[in-house]
């Protein structure tokens, strides 16, 4: 089997909240100093509500993507760890174990009392 590979969501996470913040604090100079600084080109060439609209729909586009992406992630995972067949659970294991890690260390858990329910071993 194996390994999975290193968890990233820290530093994806790190990431965004810098390029976030970042987005904030240019928008607030935007706006504060909209005549005169260094934001001044960039204001009168998008124009106020380009800039805005701008400032918001990449933070959206992110989030609507990102948020897609762990419902379908649940919603698999949950089709697949709610069964009752010992065989269809041992058939998909691989996949399960892949999502509960792209979920988070409480779906890992969930698995792990899973794999106790059907008297399967734990991974090491």
């Amino acid at each position: 089997m194996e390994e999975m590979p290193r968890d990233r969501r820290p530093e994806m996470q790190l990431v965004a909240g810098i390029l976030s913040g970042a987005g904030f604090v240019a928008s607030f100079v935007a706006f504060t100093f909209k005549e005169e600084g260094a934001m001044a080109p960039m204001w009168n060439a998008l124009g106020p509500t380009t800039f805005f609209l701008w400032s918001l729909a990449l933070p959206a586009i992110y989030f609507i993507y990102y948020g897609r992406r762990r419902w379908r992630d649940r919603t698999e995972f949950h089709a697949l760890t709610d069964t009752r067949s010992k065989a269809r659970f041992i058939a998909s294991i691989d996949r399960i174990d892949y999502l509960a890690w792209r979920l988070g260390p409480g779906y890992g858990q969930y698995v792990e009392d899973r794999r106790e329910g059907f008297g399967l071993k734990k991974r090491p």
